[in-house]
């Protein structure tokens, strides 16, 4: 689990200001739907890039609470 969560915050460097990452739960969060439409482009550039699968079942997207 250690080694997959040090690749998983590797490939998430650039957005880990606005994002949470425990082993293969993501939560992103931002102060505003703009900026948070802006950091929903770069994760999903960020997953297409390295080939990360996504679970449309688990996703919950634009929620305001966890």
């Amino acid at each position: 689990p250690s080694a997959f969560q040090k690749a998983m915050i590797t490939i998430f460097e650039a957005i880990l200001a606005n994002t949470l990452v425990y082993i293969d739960d993501i939560v992103l969060f931002s102060p505003d739907e703009q900026s948070h439409a802006e950091l929903l482009s770069k994760f999903y550039s960020l997953v297409t890039k390295y080939g990360i699968m996504l679970s449309e079942k688990k996703m919950e997207v634009g929620v305001t609470t966890i």
